[in-house]
């Protein structure tokens, strides 16, 4: 419930991905970002569950790049 600790945190990976080319999790901590500060905590259900969505796809898809790259 501290929405301030939210806000930095979706900031934080919201600047992140513009750098990492993730475009879907940039646009949905972008929505996150702002949502929580223009509302609050309050209705950000939908927002916040498109956002952790964003991270589960993101981490489905680095499960089917190969690591260590040759």
């Amino acid at each position: 419930q501290d929405t301030d600790k939210l806000i930095q945190v979706a900031h934080r990976i919201h600047g992140a991905s513009k750098y990492t080319g993730t475009t879907n999790l940039t646009r949905h901590a972008g929505f996150l970002e702002t949502h929580l500060k223009e509302l609050g905590m309050e209705d950000t259900e939908g927002v916040l569950e498109d956002f952790l969505d964003s991270i589960d796809a993101l981490l489905i898809i680095r499960q089917r790049i190969p690591w260590p790259q040759e």
